[in-house]
């Protein structure tokens, strides 16, 4: 059994999920369900109880961390930090959550958040999400519960790419999700999240539509598509 101390004791059942002798956890959750999942077929269950079960237990898992740790925390960013599975080398420093709920309070505070164009924010280097997952949180505790924003996250980990967009799904969270260089504005792969309920479903997006939007995105803000499922679906070209 892992000796790593964990905040939050439903951390530790992820531990479960990425044994030494096998396939890493992001590769699963990439694999056989991001991918895989655009893929189901009702008739075809038996064949993916893999991937279904992978799911139910992220799922069940991350309802136990939200109820430590209160809604929209960052369950796999805790789980590499305690692993000392960042890469500390390569620059990638997680924000603490405490300055990141700063800095989503002093961007907002005081703004319109139910304005009729929706907010567009994006994070160039967003990790497995915290940004996104915090303004989430703000957005519901002063928005009426309305996630009425559109954010943008990019990423050159492909790790840290997998488990943000696994964290937007987990949250119903709207957002395009990039694995890609934002420095050099190469997208290598996307993936939109549209909320339903208290999840999200995904959908692929051709990497040269999402580089369409990450240029856009970072320019000078600018009137916004309706966030929702037309704006994946219709104003993204969503698709393989």
């Amino acid at each position: 059994m892992s000796q790593v101390r964990y905040p939050h004791r439903a951390t530790r059942r992820l531990d479960d999920l990425d044994p030494l002798n096998g396939p890493k956890l992001y590769d699963r959750i990439h694999d056989d369900i991001l991918v895989a999942g655009r893929e189901f077929r009702r008739d075809q269950a038996e064949e993916s109880m893999e991937s279904i079960e992978l799911l139910g237990s992220l799922m069940e898992t991350y309802r136990e961390y939200s109820d430590e740790a209160g809604p929209f925390g960052d369950m796999f960013g805790e789980w590499l930090e305690c692993n000392g599975q960042t890469s500390e080398r390569n620059g990638q420093f997680f924000t603490p959550i405490d300055v990141v709920d700063m800095m989503v309070e002093m961007t907002f505070q005081g703004t319109d958040l139910d304005r009729a164009t929706p907010w567009t924010v994006c994070d160039p280097a967003c990790g497995t999400g915290r940004f996104m997952l915090r303004t989430a949180r703000y957005f519901a505790g002063n928005n009426h519960g309305a996630l009425n924003f559109l954010l943008t996250n990019v990423d050159i980990d492909r790790r840290a790419f997998t488990f943000c967009t696994m964290n937007a799904v987990l949250n119903g969270i709207p957002g395009i999700h990039i694995h890609g260089d934002s420095l050099r504005m190469e997208v290598y792969e996307a993936f939109a999240t549209l909320p339903v309920g208290q999840v999200a479903l995904w959908e692929r997006v051709r990497p040269e539509t999402a580089k369409a939007w990450l240029v856009q995105s970072l320019k000078t803000p600018v009137p916004a598509p309706v966030a929702g499922r037309e704006t994946v679906q219709t104003a993204l070209e969503v698709g393989a």
